[in-house]
């Protein structure tokens, strides 16, 4: 097969990485990919570094047993592990969403001053301070712990109840909204599901969301390399498990209709 027309092979720890997927197919409709839900671990956002480096390297390996062109890490959390160990598990591309957010933050805050909103293991880390402070030194960075916003997206029970979600949102944004902050970072590729009652509490806010700023950056480096796909042919999705828990939530999120195939991951 020719590589440009291999999968890309996309990881998250459960449905957050589905609006990964979304992003995808509206900007790079011809893409093939294969797509892991590690949800019989989550939520990530709440183990401690060494769980996470190993949960991130089994992911790898997994995917990794598929012929793909590159590796999305759609997964903030995970990102926010990830070594030069985890890297030479594999020799494919890995992309992965933190700093490209971060720069996509920088380049549109109009006040200088950005929030974070992500999982404890993402704050704990530092890694969006690092990667914002790169690019300009002179920002503000507030981060605000999300340590419940994935586990209740996951939850459809929580998620579809309006008074629950808003109470959450709230909890969580006013900390960033009382620093006055103009762009906040979903720092959670779980945060764009969200996104109506984020907006609705907070309208005059720029949110920006990792999950497009990783597919931004997927397509400019597969353009660089001459690997953008011609021919589909392969667009699967497993999980470690719940299976229809999971085909659900596709049928849910996934808002372009495609064929699929909706396996159990062994």
């Amino acid at each position: 097969m020719e590589k440009r027309n291999k999968p890309i092979g996309i990881f998250d720890s459960g449905v957050g990485g589905l609006t990964v997927v979304n992003h995808l197919l509206e900007v790079l409709p011809n893409e093939n990919f294969i797509f892991f839900a590690d949800s019989a671990n989550i939520p990530y956002g709440n183990k401690d570094r060494k769980q996470l480096k190993k949960l991130v390297a089994d992911d790898i390996n997994f995917i990794s047993k598929f012929d793909i062109k590159a590796i999305i890490i759609a997964c903030n959390t995970a990102d926010s592990v990830i070594s030069q160990k985890i890297k030479k598990l594999v020799n494919v591309d890995i992309i992965r969403p933190i700093e490209s957010t971060a720069k996509a933050a920088v380049e549109q805050t109009k006040n200088k001053k950005i929030g974070i909103m992500a999982t404890n293991a993402t704050c704990l880390s530092n890694s969006y301070i690092k990667a914002i402070k790169k690019y300009d030194k002179t920002i503000e960075v507030y981060q605000q712990p999300c340590p419940l916003l994935a586990g209740y997206i996951e939850n459809q029970n929580y998620f579809n109840n309006e008074e629950i979600m808003t109470d959450l949102i709230k909890q969580y944004l006013t900390p960033l909204l009382e620093k006055e902050v103009d762009t906040i970072i979903l720092g959670c590729t779980h945060f764009p599901l969200a996104l109506k009652y984020l907006t609705a509490v907070a309208n005059d806010i720029n949110f920006v969301s990792s999950s497009l700023a990783t597919v931004l950056e997927t397509r400019k480096l597969l353009k660089k390399k001459d690997l953008l796909a011609d021919t589909v042919h392969i667009r699967e999705f497993y999980t470690n498990a719940d299976i229809d828990d999971i085909k659900k939530k596709i049928d849910l999120f996934i808002t372009t209709d495609i064929d699929k195939v909706i396996k159990k991951a062994c």
